[in-house]
């Protein structure tokens, strides 16, 4: 276990302002990249690769240093392998390693286990980079390699809630954020499961009472949720969404097992109507009636709900959840604020996925009048 101390922190800011001179130029539109590599006593046990944002390799290598050129603008990240699992230094030499862009370090460091990455994209400053800067210090904590402090953790987490917007933008922010998750779950053990949030916890943020890691941990999963898990995301990433559920979904809304035949099909009967009455109106009057389809979509299961053509682009929507109450204004935090997600009906086929899982419910507007309608 290793904790930064100021000075080192000072450190590391200055070292980040360093530069490396060109061996090379580069074409306009790309950027000069270059690793640099100080091995250890053992180099046979390093290695290293750069990958772009569909994870293919566009460059490896051991223990040689590397010059190339790559397009402007795309995301990448690097990764350090130890195949010992002892990092770089400091045990059996002080090796390291240094991977410059444009001269501009972006990446350094030698203090780690199996591996350790690194994710940027150009230009410098973009708030995708910063978002895979955010997880890759909260996941160095997670596996303490380097241990935040809690004012610390608290900035990541105001960081991360500012930047909501961009958590879905790209697959290797929503990866970073998966992988983090998966850590907490597996470290800690899930949220409202564990011992430090079990019962709940004061809705505080930015309090300092031993809690910061878990608020900021919550932060992202409810942020995430939100941003990914809309009709248009899952379509997008349909593929690395699948079988991907947030554990504490055990505990609310409940544990639900994974269907043993995901082809299996369901008809329900809903009523989808709703006239309007006579009368004044009264408060959610003319809220959507929700009509339950009586049926339930495990955690981490896509599913696809098929209705009449009369019913698209009519105002109808499915529900996945029932709990659709904003808990975020409460006192005191015993589960995830929103765990619903709605979806609307612009197709015959909707393809509907929600971390937490949920009945499946058909938000039928008002003054629609449609009698009784099948859905599969």
């Amino acid at each position: 276990m290793k904790i930064v101390s100021p000075f080192m922190l000072v450190c590391s800011l200055i070292t980040l302002a360093s530069t490396q001179k060109s061996q090379a130029q580069c074409s306009p539109g790309y950027v000069q990249i270059i690793v640099h590599i100080i091995p250890d006593d053992y180099p046979n046990e390093t290695s290293w690769d750069l990958k772009d944002a569909a994870n293919t390799i566009v460059a490896s290598g051991t223990t040689n240093n590397d010059t190339l050129c790559y397009p402007t603008g795309d995301i990448l990240h690097f990764t350090i392998y130890d195949s010992y699992g002892d990092g770089m230094c400091c045990g059996y030499g002080d090796g390291s390693y240094n991977v410059y862009i444009d001269g501009l370090l972006i990446a350094s460091g030698g203090k780690f286990t199996f591996d350790q990455t690194t994710y940027f994209n150009f230009p410098p400053g973009h708030i995708t980079a910063k978002l895979l800067t955010a997880y890759q210090q909260l996941m160095n904590h997670c596996n303490n390699i380097t241990l935040l402090s809690p004012a610390q953790l608290n900035a990541l987490a105001d960081s991360i809630h500012q930047y909501h917007f961009y958590l879905a933008d790209t697959l290797p922010v929503i990866s970073a954020a998966f992988d983090l998750i998966d850590c907490y779950e597996t470290t800690a053990g899930p949220m409202f499961l564990n011992m430090a949030t079990t019962g709940g916890y004061p809705n505080t943020p930015g309090a300092l009472d031993g809690l910061e890691y878990d608020r900021a941990i919550f932060t992202i999963q409810q942020e995430l949720f939100e941003a990914l898990y809309t009709k248009d995301k899952i379509a997008e990433y349909r593929s690395y969404i699948q079988g991907r559920k947030y554990l504490t979904s055990d505990y609310f809304p409940g544990a639900c097992p994974t269907p043993v035949d995901s082809a299996q099909v369901y008809t329900a009967t809903v009523n989808a109507s709703m006239p309007r009455h006579w009368g004044k109106r009264t408060a959610w009057s003319s809220t959507p009636a929700r009509r339950p389809t009586g049926y339930y979509l495990a955690a981490g299961s896509i599913g696809s709900v098929k209705v009449p053509a009369s019913m698209v682009n009519k105002g109808f929507r499915i529900l996945v959840g029932a709990h659709s109450y904003d808990h975020s204004i409460r006192n005191n935090v015993r589960r995830f604020f929103r765990v619903t997600n709605t979806f609307p009906i612009t197709d015959t086929i909707t393809e509907i996925a929600n971390p937490f899982g949920g009945g499946i419910y058909i938000l039928t507007p008002m003054r629609r009048i449609l009698a009784s309608w099948r859905c599969n």
